[in-house]
């Protein structure tokens, strides 16, 4: 499943709002489940975080770096993929501006690829919560 970025969070979003053709659904659970594995998330850990409830966890934050290399929001080194991040985040808001708002806000390198994809996920539940997206 997992988050947002970007992200996770988004991505879960557009699923539930049914943005998404069936195969790149069955993409995103596949990307999630091989996530999973790689990671050794607890599944409960990723679904808490998908509704908002991040805890610091070192698994937690390589799902969601996992998922986001896969998505390609994030590159084989762990930098942020700025292109593909606009591109996904306006497909959800709609809006070059809001977009831009947001990424300033939200999409920022950190310590290491692991955090910066933790926590602009986090930033994006924020800023983009389910509500307004679906």
């Amino acid at each position: 499943m997992n988050t947002t970025l970007i992200l996770v969070i988004c991505l879960i979003s557009i699923v539930k709002a049914g943005m998404l053709t069936d195969e790149q659904k069955k993409k995103i659970l596949e990307y999630g489940q091989e996530c999973l594995k790689e990671s050794g998330a607890e599944l409960d850990v990723v679904l808490d975080a998908a509704k908002g409830k991040y805890v610091d966890d070192p698994k937690l934050k390589k799902q969601i770096l996992c998922f986001n290399k896969r998505i390609g929001v994030q590159g084989p080194d762990g930098k942020l993929v700025m292109d593909m991040v606009k591109t996904r985040l306006t497909a959800v808001t709609k809006d070059q501006k809001k977009t831009e708002e947001i990424v300033k806000q939200c999409v920022i390198e950190r310590n290491t690829p692991e955090d910066t994809a933790f926590e602009t996920a986090k930033c994006l539940h924020q800023m983009v919560p389910d509500e307004k997206i679906v």
